[in-house]
C-alpha cells in the first residue's frame, strides 16, 4: 500500500462510505437555502465531486478556523469512525480548537489544531484562539504526539485496547498550515515566519513536509494583488527550501523536514470569485467592482461577487447566498472540499510515494495544483 491514496469520485457515483456531509463542522456549513452552483461550476468535473482518502501517514493541520474546517472535513474524509475521534480541547465556546482521530482509513492519524498566526517559539504561552496574540501551549504537541491508538486495522472496524497493535503516535509526518492571513495580515505571510513554522515542525514533531496553504482572497484582503504577493512569498520560500535543504542542515534545523510546498489556494480562490462574478453578470476584469462592492450592515464586509448567488446594488442589506463562501471568509466545505482534499493528497502523494528525484517531486507537486487548485474540469473515468 501507498502512503497516501485518493480517490474522486462524482455525485452520481456516490454511496454512504464516499459522500461528504461535513458531519463534524457544526458551526460553518452553508444552508440548504443557498443559490445553485452556476453553470459551469454545477459541473461534477469541476466542483461537484467529493474525495476520499486512505493514508498510514499521521498528518496535522494547522491554523484558523478555516484550517479548522479543513481538518475536520479531512478527518471525514479519511474515514475515521466518530468512536476513533477524539477532541482535547475547544478553543471558543464548543467549537474544536484541538483534535485528532486515529486510525483513519489506512492505519494513520489526522489531526487538527488552532492557532491564529504563525507557528512561531515567541508566542508560546500567549492568549489561546479565539484571542489575538498567536498563542499556543506546548502540552498540546506533547497531548498529540502521547495519543494512543490502534494502528492496525481493517478499514473502518472500531479500534479497541485490546488490539494487539496499540501504539502512541510519537510523530506527525506531514504539517500542512493554513495561513490565518486574516489574523495577521497577508504582508506578515514573509520568509523569516515560514521558516520559524518549519523549524517547528521540525522540533515538536519530526516532520518530513511541511504544505503551507496559500491564503485566500478573503473579507480581510484588500486587493487581489496582496494575496497574490503573499502566494509568491510562500512559493518563494519553497523554492529556496528545496535548494538549500541538501547542502546546509545547520541552518534549517534538525534536518527532518526534506520538504516544503505549497498548495495554491490563493489562486484558487480568485478563480472561484472571478467565475461567481461573471456568472452573476459582473464584468470579472474589473477589480473594483469584485472588491468595492459590499454587503451593507453585516458582521463581516462580504463581497457581493464573493457570496452572493445574485448580483444586487452595492450597499444591499441581503442577497441570495452561493454555495462557495459562507461568509466572505469561511467556506462551503460540500462544494471545495473534493478539491482541496485531492490537492493535498495528491502533493503529499508526490512526495512520499514515489522514489525520484526531488526535481520530479516538484514537477508532480505542480502539476497537483494545476489539477486541483483551479477550475479546469477533471478527466474521469
Amino acid at each position: 500500500m501507498f502512503p497516501i491514496s485518493y480517490q474522486i469520485w462524482p455525485n452520481d457515483k456516490q454511496n454512504f462510505w464516499t459522500s461528504y456531509s461535513d458531519t463534524y463542522n457544526l458551526y460553518y456549513r452553508c444552508g440548504e437555502d443557498r443559490g445553485p452552483l452556476p453553470i459551469p461550476l454545477n459541473s461534477h468535473k469541476v466542483l461537484n465531486f467529493t474525495t476520499t482518502v486512505t493514508t498510514d501517514l499521521n498528518i496535522i493541520i494547522m491554523g484558523d478556523s478555516i484550517a479548522v474546517q479543513l481538518g475536520q472535513g479531512f478527518q471525514e474524509a479519511s474515514g475515521t469512525a466518530d468512536e476513533n475521534r477524539h477532541v482535547y480541547r475547544y478553543s471558543w465556546g464548543t467549537h474544536e480548537g484541538l483534535s485528532i482521530a486515529a486510525p483513519v482509513r489506512g492505519g494513520g492519524a489526522v489531526a487538527f489544531w488552532r492557532i491564529v498566526d504563525m507557528w512561531r517559539r515567541k508566542n508560546e504561552g500567549k492568549p489561546l484562539p479565539n484571542l489575538s496574540g498567536g498563542g499556543w501551549l506546548r502540552q498540546d504537541a506533547i497531548t498529540l504526539l502521547n495519543h494512543s491508538f490502534c494502528r492496525e486495522q481493517s478499514e473502518l472496524d472500531n479500534c479497541t485496547t485490546s488490539h494487539q497493535f496499540f501504539t502512541k503516535v510519537k510523530v506527525f509526518e506531514v504539517l500542512i498550515f493554513w495561513v490565518p492571513a486574516g489574523w495577521i495580515g497577508y504582508a506578515s505571510v514573509d520568509e523569516q515566519s515560514l521558516k520559524e513554522t518549519v523549524l517547528m515542525a521540525e522540533e515538536f514533531f519530526q516532520a518530513q513536509a511541511v504544505i503551507f496553504v496559500a491564503p485566500g482572497f478573503t473579507n480581510n484582503a484588500n486587493s487581489l494583488e496582496e494575496v497574490e504577493l503573499a502566494s509568491r512569498r510562500i512559493r518563494t520560500f519553497s523554492n529556496i527550501w528545496w535548494e538549500r535543504r541538501s547542502n546546509d542542515d545547520t541552518k534549517n534545523g534538525t534536518g527532518s523536514v526534506k520538504f516544503v510546498e505549497i498548495l495554491e489556494f490563493g489562486n484558487f480562490s480568485i478563480s472561484l470569485l472571478k467565475a461567481n462574478a461573471e456568472a452573476i453578470g459582473y464584468n470579472a476584469s474589473d477589480e473594483k467592482q469584485l472588491v468595492y462592492e459590499m454587503l451593507c450592515c453585516q458582521r463581516y464586509n462580504m463581497r457581493i461577487a464573493q457570496v452572493c448567488a445574485e448580483r444586487v446594488t452595492s450597499g444591499s442589506k441581503s442577497c441570495k447566498k452561493n454555495l462557495l463562501s459562507l461568509d466572505g471568509m469561511h467556506l462551503c466545505m460540500k462544494t471545495i472540499s473534493g478539491r482541496l482534499f485531492a490537492g493535498l493528497s495528491c502533493i503529499i502523494s508526490c512526495l512520499f510515494n514515489k522514489n525520484t528525484s526531488r526535481y520530479d517531486r516538484r514537477t508532480c507537486s505542480k502539476k497537483c495544483n494545476e489539477d486541483f487548485m483551479s477550475l479546469k474540469p477533471l478527466i474521469l473515468d
